[in-house]
């Protein structure tokens, strides 16, 4: 079994899949069900949810500072475990890799099979950026203020993560008996929520790779069955195009009944490259050559939900 998340490995659905049910909040718990689990490649971010209070994080973990930066972002026994889930996994027999080269390197030795990557604090993409003691949502203008990347520079994407894991699980004994995979590229939800298009469509972009490698390790295994599935419709993001190459502009919102607004129109910023009224995405030609300027609305912060 492998088990992966481009956020931290507690998170849903890859954290409660086949473990005790625990309310989602209890990090700590959840992410030392994972560990003891017996799952061969565990792959994600989480580093504050392994270390106890107080914990230098380990040396090849090069995104993380200090125990004090780690300590910044939670003391909370949800959050913090009282026991070193590191070391706790070395004993298990995982090797324990923190970056995309770690991780390559060990894809690369061809011995080992059972693996966990821890490659951020907490998300491999930086839907919330942490400046002293303060939180900042990863819109993109605080993205391109403060210099911080939509993604850890140093985590491998989830495609390449997929790739690895394939690599690691086709060598393993036990593959011959079968195998399963959970794998979810959060960046799509957790930027959408914010209306960070830049965000959403690079964190689209890397779940397309990641089916790519699905669908070759379908046809070196045509008994795979692969199923994909939405999480949410977060932040419920919208096209608009053709678009002029100059400033994205707004848009007309429909419905207009908004408490509080103006009757009439209510114009709705779109979002370009770089946020909110700047230059336009330009998708890729299509079949007939054809590339066209767009932007993207969203209609809602957070997750919208449909009552069935």
């Amino acid at each position: 079994m492998r088990l992966w998340h481009r956020s931290d490995n507690a998170d849903v659905p890859p954290g409660l899949t086949g473990f005790e049910n625990f309310p989602r909040s209890q990090f700590a718990i959840i992410t030392e069900q994972v560990v003891r689990s017996g799952v061969d490649v565990i792959l994600g971010g989480g580093l504050v949810n392994y270390l106890p209070v107080g914990t230098q994080p380990p040396a090849g973990a090069t995104y993380a500072t200090s125990a004090a930066q780690l300590d910044a972002i939670s003391t909370s026994a949800s959050q913090r475990p009282t026991t070193n889930l590191i070391e706790l996994a070395r004993s298990l027999g995982y090797t324990i890799v923190y970056t995309e080269a770690q991780l390559n390197a060990v894809v690369a030795d061809g011995r080992t099979t059972k693996v966990l990557g821890i490659f951020a604090n907490e998300d491999t993409f930086n839907d919330n950026i942490r400046v002293g003691t303060r939180n900042l949502p990863g819109v993109e203008e605080n993205l391109i203020a403060t210099g911080t990347p939509a993604y850890v520079e140093s985590a491998p994407t989830v495609g390449e993560m997929l790739a690895a894991a394939q690599t690691l699980m086709e060598r393993n004994p036990k593959f011959q008996n079968g195998s399963l995979t959970v794998l979810e590229e959060e960046g799509t939800d957790n930027f959408g929520n914010i209306n960070n298009a830049s965000g959403m469509l690079e964190a689209t972009r890397r779940t397309d790779g990641a089916l790519g490698q699905a669908l070759a390790f379908h046809d070196r295994h045509p008994n795979t069955l692969i199923i994909t599935a939405a999480d949410s419709e977060a932040g419920g993001l919208q096209i608009r195009d053709p678009l002029p190459a100059t400033n994205v502009g707004t848009v007309p919102a429909n419905p207009t009944n908004i408490p509080g607004q103006p009757s009439g129109a209510f114009n709705n910023p779109l979002d370009g490259q770089n946020g909110l009224r700047t230059q336009p995405f330009t998708s890729a030609p299509d079949a007939q050559g054809n590339s066209f300027n767009f932007g993207v609305a969203g209609s809602a912060h957070r997750t919208l939900q449909a009552t069935l």
